[in-house]
């Protein structure tokens, strides 16, 4: 069998002789052979895909999700056949390392690899029950690190309440009376449930009242800020702070930059090859020049104080507060454009999150044009015309015909001429004309934010608009029939008001959002209807979805997987596996369906099949920019995390099977952990 040769359409038809190809084009009929070849190839095209997609079957990093029980198996692991289709990729890693880790159980390494790999969730283990006492060095081996008393000038003071304690204390001695038990041993895993994120190069949000002061996050809200995790380089070695996904804390960084000053070998690496943050001033040239680690310092912002270290004249210093994802700048060239690299943190890839989509569109008709900020010529060296603003790139869509794809490729905030919003479309109101789609897109792992909100018109059935991986500061406003899809977004008014709403009745207008984080979402009674999956929805002291308009209710509210948070009104619903905190309010009731869903107290609601979930829920917060934002707590009752459709927990991070995993950590914890003691979990996000 040849190889594929995606650079041909028709590869079997070229590999004929050039003479059979011209008898082929001077028959009376031509290119018959050629058609012939054609229904060959495609049969050949779909052979040569199974083929290679079975030779990637054969390893753990390549192979399809559904295979990894069948590798597994291989290595003795069997028990993984009962587990979902969703969280088998997760066990990419427990599959793979399965001998290594056999063969080192029992050391704090092997549990924190198994951990990993099983479940998906970076972990320490630590000895808490052994006394760490001082003890002298020796030449030959100094291992400074272990049995050192607590240095009360320079050491850290956050270290000390945390795994990675390592202060010498008083040795406790037993009394050794006959008839006490003796102490077990004690160790703790701690566990880190949180993703991280990063984003480079990103354009930080300013302080409204204060000049050169600035968050790190684009809404002007505080950020806490995290480590990358990255891998040990050999497998015996158990993880550092450094290695893990922990949230920085302003006396850890603080104690390594002042070290790192004075020329010592720090205690942690956060700033070593890969710094944990970075920001960058334009210099008069228009390169991006680095504050150095020398001029950085950190302090606590919380009232935008801080003093900066002395630098010369034409340097740039910067105070940092990581534990608000603050910075303030000073310097006589701290005036010129900001740019600041760092990791955030989420329960889940939920809104406006670097999820690297790459997709291009494939119909050739399509008007395909691409955004960043530094775009200075017409063409890029691929051909695709590009622009410096998504509100020029609107612009130009508006004035020709045809479908439109806008991929924006940094991680900048544009800001969008509202002016026209509600009125004929102009400036920024799309209104794209029958059959025809528009699609806005952040590719490549970025997250742009489009400041400024957005009419939408539908004047014909067939419009069709998509919003994918934005952050939006804004209202959609929408009229006509257009069906919006919004994915993996996040949409919030600049003041009180609804993220989506609708000015008009209209049967043909349809809304699908999926994996967004959500404002109020406001809806008439004559809308096609409303689909939201996998997402969020606040209505920040407000109601969430508020289907009144005028004196009717709203039309079909369709939700999977859903948190709403603020009370709920709609003239219909079919809910399942979603979390209402607030009273819901519906009119039709017998049209009606909710399964598998909490439902606040007091509300007008059909009954909950299979039945009532008691709760209410508990949420690690609720604050919109917070890392664990509307992640259960593990205060939270047991039915809303555990009696979904599928096992899993109810609302917004469903597919995250938190149930499944915590099964898997068991299994983990009794293979791997050390006989002879007492292992304790602590969840540390």
């Amino acid at each position: 069998m040849m190889p594929s040769d995606s650079r041909s359409e028709e590869l079997l038809y070229s590999l004929l002789p050039a003479h059979f190809r011209r008898l082929d084009e001077t028959q009376e009929v031509p290119y018959q052979l050629r058609a012939f070849l054609r229904v060959l190839e495609s049969q050949y095209r779909a052979l040569d895909s199974a083929a290679q997609q079975l030779y990637r079957d054969w390893f753990i990093q390549t192979c399809r999700p559904e295979v990894v029980p069948d590798l597994a198996q291989i290595v003795g692991l069997s028990e993984i056949e009962s587990l979902p289709a969703a969280i088998l990729p997760t066990l990419r890693g427990g599959v793979a390392n399965a001998t290594s880790s056999s063969r080192r159980k029992g050391i704090n390494a092997a549990l924190e690899h198994a951990a990993l790999g099983w479940t998906g969730w970076y972990a320490a283990a630590r000895d808490s029950g052994r006394t760490k006492l001082a003890a002298a060095q020796t030449v030959l081996l100094p291992r400074p690190e272990r049995g050192r008393t607590f240095d009360v000038r320079t050491g850290p003071a956050a270290v000390a309440r945390t795994p990675f304690d390592r202060v010498a204390r008083t040795p406790a001695v037993s009394s050794g009376s006959p008839g006490r038990a003796a102490r077990r041993a004690a160790a703790t895993l701690h566990l880190w449930r949180l993703q991280t994120f990063r984003r480079s190069g990103a354009e930080p949000s300013r302080e409204a009242s204060r000049a050169l002061c600035f968050y790190f996050g684009p809404w002007r809200e505080d950020t806490p800020l995290f480590n990358l995790p990255r891998s040990q380089p050999r497998f015996e070695l158990a993880n550092e702070p450094h290695t893990l996904p922990v949230r920085l804390r302003r006396e850890v960084l603080s104690a390594e930059l002042r070290e790192r000053r004075l020329g010592l070998e720090p205690g942690t690496d956060f700033f070593g090859r890969d710094p944990v943050l970075e920001i960058r001033v334009q210099g008069v040239t228009g390169d991006w020049v680095p504050v150095p680690i020398a001029d950085l310092s950190i302090g606590d912002l919380s009232r935008w104080a801080g003093e900066a270290p002395e630098v010369g004249e034409a340097r740039v210093s910067a105070v940092v507060d990581p534990e608000l994802g603050r910075f303030r700048l000073a310097g006589p060239n701290a005036v010129r454009p900001v740019r600041v690299t760092y990791t955030f943190a989420r329960s889940a890839p939920v809104g406006a999150v670097p999820y690297g989509s790459e997709d291009r569109p494939t119909d050739p008709d399509t008007w395909n044009v691409v955004v960043y900020r530094a775009a200075t010529a017409a063409y890029t060296d691929s051909g695709v015309r590009s622009f410096d603003d998504v509100q020029a790139a609107l612009n130009a869509f508006a004035k020709r015909g045809g479908n439109g794809h806008i991929r924006i490729l940094d991680d900048g905030t544009y800001p969008i001429d509202d002016r026209s919003v509600g009125r004929d479309p102009e400036g920024c109101c799309i209104a794209p004309g029958a059959d025809r789609s528009l699609t806005i897109e952040a590719v490549g792992g970025a997250t742009p934010m489009l400041c400024g909100s957005i009419g939408i018109v539908g004047s014909e059935p067939g419009t069709r608009i998509a919003f994918k991986g934005l952050s939006i500061e804004g209202t959609l406003t929408l009229s006509g029939d257009v069906e919006v899809e919004i994915e993996r977004c996040t949409i919030f008014p600049r003041s009180t008001g609804p993220a989506i709403q609708v000015d008009r009745s209209h049967p043909g207008l349809r809304v699908h959002a999926s994996h967004s984080i959500l404002g109020s979402v406001h809806l008439p009674t004559a809308t096609g209807g409303c689909v939201i999956e996998d997402s969020v929805v606040d209505g920040l002291g407000s109601p969430a979805i508020l289907g009144r308009w005028r004196d009717d209710f709203s039309a079909t509210v369709t939700m999977r997987r859903t948190t709403v948070r603020g009370a709920a009104r709609a003239s219909r619903v079919d809910l399942e596996d979603s979390i209402l905190t607030d009273p819901l309010a519906v009119e039709e009731l017998e049209q009606s369906r909710i399964a598998y869903c909490y439902i606040a107290p007091g509300s007008t609601a059909p009954p909950v099949h299979p039945g009532p979930i008691q709760g209410p829920p508990e949420f690690t917060s609720t604050r919109r920019n917070a890392p664990g934002y509307m992640q259960l707590s593990t205060r939270c009752p047991i039915p809303i995390r555990q009696q979904a459709s599928n096992g899993s927990e109810l609302g917004v991070f469903n597919a995250l099977h938190n149930r499944d995993r915590e099964r898997l950590l068991q299994r983990v914890v009794t293979e791997y952990g050390r006989q002879g003691v007492d292992l304790s979990v602590h969840t540390e996000t």
